[in-house]
């Protein structure tokens, strides 16, 4: 009998592709499993074991980033190397329940987030109010930074393994951007953008939904402009996110692959992202910066002048002139920019353009600016940049890992290219801290006690930027400008030139003002630093303006203007030293030199100095009525057989070369000098 069982068909070309890609399914899913952290361990005990020490591991290294970061900052800080920005963020916590909320007077009298909308300040409030200095906030500030460390840590575990994770997180740790944004910038909120950002793009990659948008929100809060990162980072998750089945290879399919992608249940992330992003964009713009800014419209941020001067402004002027804008982004500094910003991680970024791409409208808003801090190595404005470059680059190791037979079960060893890219980066841009000097210099140790003897109610304007984080814990707080009103107290320096926008034409127009106001009186001049209040700040506050009790001189007044109040003299080593104490009678003085002459019994000058008061320091153009300047002159004297007997003081106009008549304590005339005995001491006593 003939079988009726039909013989199989022999299988076509078709046919064993489908076989092959059947045996493919299991073999990249063992392919994962092998890069799974629980089979880098080996056994489930061993696993565990390494996980715990990876964590060990990355949070230990948030540690000691945040006490290092913070150690230096506060170092900066206390040892008056801070400049204007800390002192707006120090103004803006100190007045935050008040209205408008987080107001600060450094920029015209109003709310931190009409100049940049940043909630987050809310979630770092209860901590300043334990201790409200601007060390707490440079604390907060590292310790977040590091923080951005654990997201890190967590995506690349996710793409390259545990171990891979970790060198990823210690690359981070290591980053000449990272650290410089936190060395240079003092405290800023788009800083809390890196690491907000970074937790974000996790918990919208492994699909946490309720997490992400919390997220999200916080990322959000950092900075208006951060939306426009986030609603790239919604696009790529409706497009091109990881776990999106692969584009097919013909490009006339690709539409209905996006299109697949962008409706299958795992983009509901990216559309909520878009969502919320663009709704949060508009609102802080149009609305919410608007009313807190007194109606003004969006500050839009110097360097974009050339292309217009509102947002759509700007946009329409990239339109209009692309070839400006290419010329501009394609300069030199940007491409070193760029060059910096991918070199640490080893260029593998450029591995995953689609990742990169999350990036690019921070990156064009940096490479269109002609503000040379936008685009410096690195500013602070590279914190919404670097997220996704972070993400690009754990998958472009993750790519490299398969396309690399070697390197398949060892991704960790792309990920040690990295931190040894980070090193080399970090040698040549040497962005890691070395110098912790909390210790002012002697000129900064003299100006912050003028700053301490200015009452904490009072309102103050500063001519140096590196005083105002000092004085910043009040209401009231200026900069010196020719249009600084009224205020309790001046500080400004002639010793040293301040750290300041104005000119220095400007700066001294500025002083001048306040100097010959007849209802200033002069505080202090010491080493070059102005203490100037006002009358009724001086009678309401308590404020001493003299502090030394007279000595062993003959005291009297030159020109009706100005009064020698104590003079005492000291021989050491073979040098007379002088210290005097002048006090101001009036205001509006010349330059007059001191004259300080060391003369014999008979009168002749054995050894003189000539210099204006703190030589030159403290001249008596800066004086103001009542202000006590502490003057010392120190004279070698020669060896001979002419003996000193005695060293007289006095003043003369630079101009003329005339010296100042001297009235006694009598108020009768007498020599136009103040004599004072010579010393019989060896030593200072």
């Amino acid at each position: 009998m003939r079988s009726r069982e039909r013989s199989a068909p022999r299988a076509t070309g078709c046919d064993r592709a489908a076989g092959l890609q059947v045996m493919a399914g299991p073999m990249n899913r063992h392919i994962l499993r092998e890069l799974r952290p629980r089979r880098e361990g080996g056994s489930e005990p061993v696993a565990k074991l390494a996980d715990r020490a990876a964590w060990a591991i990355v949070l230990t290294g948030v540690l000691v980033y945040g006490l290092v970061f913070s150690l230096r900052t506060t170092a900066a800080y206390t040892s008056a190397n801070t400049l204007f920005d800390l002192a707006t963020y120090q103004q803006g916590f100190w007045n935050a329940l008040g209205w408008p909320p987080f107001y600060y007077s450094l920029e015209g009298e109003m709310s931190r987030f009409g100049r940049h909308f940043s909630p987050v300040f809310y979630l770092i409030l209860p901590l300043f109010w334990l201790h409200p200095v601007p060390p707490t906030l440079l604390a907060v500030h590292s310790f977040a930074l590091g923080a951005g460390a654990i997201p890190a840590f967590l995506i690349a575990r996710r793409y390259i393994g545990l171990y891979g994770g970790v060198l990823l997180a210690i690359a981070y740790l290591l980053s000449p951007a990272v650290q410089d944004i936190n060395v240079q910038n003092d405290f800023h909120e788009i800083a809390f953008a890196l690491p907000s950002l970074l937790l974000a793009f996790y918990l919208g990659i492994v699909g946490r939904r309720g997490w992400f948008v919390a997220a999200l929100l916080l990322a959000l809060s950092t900075r208006e402009e951060v939306a426009i990162t986030t609603l790239a980072f919604g696009s790529y998750l409706v497009l091109a996110r990881p776990d999106a089945p692969p584009l097919p290879a013909s490009p006339r399919l690709w539409a209905r692959a996006l299109a697949a992608r962008a409706t299958s249940p795992g983009a509901w992330q990216g559309w909520a992202a878009i969502a919320i992003s663009s709704f949060w964009l508009v609102g802080v713009v149009f609305v919410a910066m608007p009313y807190l800014n007194a109606g003004e419209q969006f500050p839009v941020p110097g360097g974009y002048e050339h292309l217009g001067a509102t947002p759509l402004g700007i946009l329409r002027g990239m339109v209009e002139h692309p070839g400006v804008v290419l010329r501009d982004a394609l300069s030199a500094p940007k491409v070193e920019y760029l060059f910096w910003l991918l070199a640490p991680l080893a260029f593998l970024p450029l591995l995953a353009p689609e990742a990169l791409l999350v990036s690019a409208p921070a990156l064009v808003e940096i490479l269109i600016s002609r503000y040379p801090p936008h685009y410096y190595v690195f500013e602070r404005y590279t914190a919404p940049v670097l997220p996704a470059v972070i993400l690009a680059a754990t998958l472009g190791v993750s790519r490299l890992a398969r396309r690399t037979n070697w390197l398949r079960a060892r991704p960790y060893v792309a990920a040690a290219v990295i931190v040894g890219a980070t090193i080399v980066s970090q040698a040549h841009l040497q962005k890691f801290p070395t110098e912790f000097r909390f210790e002012p210099d002697p000129h900064s140790a003299i100006a912050l006690a003028a700053a301490r003897r200015v009452p904490p109610t009072a309102s103050v304007a500063v001519a140096d930027h590196r005083l105002l984080a000092h004085l910043a814990s009040r209401r009231e707080l200026y900069v010196l400008d020719p249009g600084t009103p009224r205020v309790d107290y001046v500080i400004f320096d002639r010793g040293r030139p301040p750290i300041t926008q104005w000119s220095p034409a400007d700066q001294r127009k500025a002083e001048d003002r306040f100097l010959r106001d007849a209802d200033y009186r002069g505080v202090t001049c010491e080493d070059g630093v102005v203490l100037l209040a006002r009358q009724s700040a001086l009678q309401r506050d308590g404020v001493v303006t003299g502090s030394r009790t007279p000595g062993t001189a003959v005291l009297g007044q030159f020109g009706g203007s100005v009064s020698l109040s104590d003079a005492r003299a000291f021989v050491e080593d073979g040098e007379a030293r002088v210290e005097l104490t002048w006090r101001a009678l009036g205001r509006g003085y010349a330059d007059y030199q001191v004259f300080v002459h060391v003369v014999d019994a008979s009168g002749a000058i054995v050894a003189q100095s000539d210099a204006a008061p703190q030589r030159g320091k403290c001249p008596t153009s800066a004086w103001a009525a009542g202000m006590e300047v502490l003057d010392t002159h120190a004279i070698r004297l020669p060896e001979g057989e002419r003996r000193p007997a005695a060293i007289r003081v006095g003043l003369y106009d630079l101009a003329t070369l005339a010296r100042l008549p001297r009235t006694d304590v009598t108020g009768g005339r007498a020599a136009d000098f103040v004599e004072v005995a010579w010393p019989m001491l060896s030593a200072r006593p």
